[in-house]
């Protein structure tokens, strides 16, 4: 399965709510009172538990409560120690496309990154194959001719403004040696065009995505890149 879980319909601000999703996941499914905490009246977590149902969450199977597998992927993101969702990072795929002594450059429009320069990525749709993500980055920069994926490294950049993470990018960076025609593209977000590699490395404005994996591609070292980087 494909594509990424609706959860648009998922209001779970009510401690209540949260506190039996979290019941459920770490104990498993439960009977009624087994489920209902304690000192709650009765219509109070009925009125929840209906909540829980109509979004999606709790299913009821043979007088037996159990979580729905959006139930499970939400519960996921709680920290049970202090039953709260924690704002977790997505997982990136990050494309260094290569052609001769050329490099696709990704330049955002978006602040705070706007004008820098660096390279072509995407989060991971759930259900999502490696060879999925990338053949769907590839696409929509209409790159999808005729192209070979090899791994160069682990990729984790922090970006941070005033002592504080704005942009948190974890996941793989990967070399695609391209043969086919060089496009270029301009969207909402950003636009793509080739430069050559002794441009880029001359530039003020390359981000380390870019600076480290043309570093660790010519080196062929899979060594991590994992670091801060200061926004100004």
């Amino acid at each position: 399965m494909a594509g990424d879980i609706p959860t648009t319909n998922v209001d779970i601000s009510h401690h209540v709510q949260r506190q039996i999703l979290v019941m459920l996941r770490q104990f498993g499914p439960k009977k009624y009172a087994e489920l209902k905490p304690e000192g709650l009246e009765g219509n109070a977590y009925n009125y929840h538990l209906r909540n829980l149902k109509k979004s999606g969450l709790v299913e009821l199977k043979q007088s037996v409560y159990h979580l729905t597998n959006t139930g499970h992927l939400v519960s996921d993101a709680f920290s049970f120690t202090t039953h709260r969702l924690m704002l977790r990072p997505y997982h990136y795929t990050t494309l260094l496309i290569t052609q001769e002594d050329e490099v696709l450059v990704y330049v955002p429009i978006r602040k705070p990154q706007t004008d820098r320069l660096s390279l072509p990525s995407g989060k991971m749709h759930y259900g999502d194959s490696i060879a999925a993500s990338i053949d769907r980055e590839m696409k929509r920069r209409q790159l999808d001719e005729g192209y070979e994926v090899s791994e160069i490294c682990p990729i984790n950049v922090r970006y941070i403004i005033q002592d504080e993470i704005v942009i948190h990018r974890p996941g793989i960076l990967w070399h695609i040696a391209y043969s086919g025609d060089k496009r270029e593209r301009t969207t909402e977000s950003g636009t793509t065009h080739w430069m050559k590699k002794q441009d880029i490395e001359a530039s003020d404005k390359i981000l380390p995505e870019l600076s480290e994996g043309l570093k660790r591609l010519k080196a062929t070292t899979h060594e991590p890149i994992d670091l801060d980087f200061i926004l100004s």
